[in-house]
């Protein structure tokens, strides 16, 4: 082979390169799907809290019930329209992890589910009451914060960099989880 037709190979790559290049391209559509598939999850659990709080508001003044008695006839009532199968306590926890879920982005915004491009509804459901604690008092020190689509900081697990400890500094607790949710952010549309 003469310098000039490797030259042409590297130019024009080989067909054997080319699915290599399909597969890469299809796996980052799949991830970029995954993503907005879990923001829309996101989005869709505080939607449902806000609609369950508002229909138990609405079943105690209209039947003049207690929340208890209101959310027992919400489940009931719900039951009978998901899958067949569906049973009460699978529904209590779901509307407990979407409470959890809206715990955080209630105080924090909710405009902030956009930026969650690694964590799971799951994931966020389990953070602890002083995880969540520690994300809105950084948001609330801190309310102008922007998280760019350029930022290009280090991912951390929430479990691993969030610690309980009180001795620490809590703006210093805080930093890591923003820095996580700045590390890979999806442009607006």
């Amino acid at each position: 082979m003469t310098a000039r037709h490797e030259k042409s190979d590297m130019d024009n790559p080989p067909n054997i390169l080319q699915n290599l290049a399909c597969l890469i391209q299809e796996a980052w559509d799949a991830k970029d799907e995954a993503i907005l598939a879990n923001q829309k999850e996101l989005l869709c659990w505080c939607s449902y809290i806000v609609e369950f709080n508002k229909k138990t508001t609405e079943f105690m003044t209209e039947y003049k019930i207690g929340e208890k008695k209101a959310k027992g006839m919400i489940y009931d009532n719900l039951i009978k329209l998901l899958r067949p199968g569906t049973k009460r306590n699978t529904l209590l926890k779901q509307t407990q992890r979407a409470r959890d879920i809206y715990k955080l982005f209630e105080k924090i915004g909710i405009d902030k589910i956009k930026y969650i491009t690694m964590y799971s509804a799951n994931s966020i459901s389990e953070l602890s009451d002083s995880q969540i604690q520690t994300i809105v008092d950084y948001f609330s020190k801190n309310p102008n914060t922007e998280l760019p689509d350029d930022w290009d900081g280090t991912i951390i697990d929430f479990e691993e960099d969030i610690s309980n400890d009180q001795d620490n500094v809590l703006e210093e607790q805080a930093k890591p989880l923003v820095s996580a949710t700045r590390a890979e952010v999806i442009p607006p549309a």
